[in-house]
C-alpha cells in the first residue's frame, strides 16, 4: 500500500511540476510580448510626434514663405533680393557667352557624356571613341 501511495504522490508531483512550468513558461512569453508592445508604443508615440511636428511646420507662415521664396521665387514686399556672382576665374568661359555664340559640343550622331562613360565602364574602352567607331574597329 505504501508503495502505491509512493506512485502517486509522484505522479502528483510530477503533473504538479509540469504544470507550474508551463505556467512560468506562458508567464515569461506574456513579459517578453509586453515589453514588446511597450517599446513599438514608444516608437509609433515618438513617430506620431514627429509627423505631428512636421504637419504644424507644414501649416505655418514660415514653410509657406520659404516655399515661396525658392519655389516660386517671390519677395515680401520692401524686401531687397541680392543675387551673388560667381568667380569668373572658376566659371568656364563658355557660360559667360550669350546663347547665340554657343556652338554645339554634341553632333546629331555624337552620343550624350553619359553614354561614352558607360560605356568606357563595361569595355574598359577610351571615352573618347564613340560607339560606333568601336564597331568600326
Amino acid at each position: 500500500m505504501s508503495y502505491a501511495i509512493m506512485v502517486g504522490l509522484s505522479a502528483f508531483l510530477v503533473a504538479l511540476f509540469i504544470g507550474i512550468s508551463r505556467d512560468f513558461y506562458r508567464q515569461k512569453r506574456t513579459i517578453k510580448q509586453l515589453t514588446s508592445l511597450k517599446d513599438q508604443i514608444a516608437q509609433l508615440d515618438k513617430s506620431n510626434k514627429e509627423l505631428t511636428d512636421f504637419l504644424q511646420y507644414l501649416e505655418s507662415d514660415a514653410f509657406v514663405e520659404a516655399e515661396a521664396k525658392t519655389k516660386m521665387n517671390l519677395k515680401k514686399p520692401g524686401e531687397k533680393v541680392v543675387a551673388l556672382q560667381l568667380n569668373t576665374s572658376a566659371v568656364d568661359n563658355t557660360v559667360q557667352q550669350p546663347m547665340a555664340q554657343k556652338k554645339s559640343v554634341d553632333t546629331p550622331h555624337s552620343p550624350s557624356n553619359y553614354v561614352k562613360l558607360w560605356w568606357a565602364y563595361f569595355f574598359h574602352r577610351d571615352i573618347s571613341l564613340s560607339p560606333q567607331q568601336h564597331y568600326d574597329s
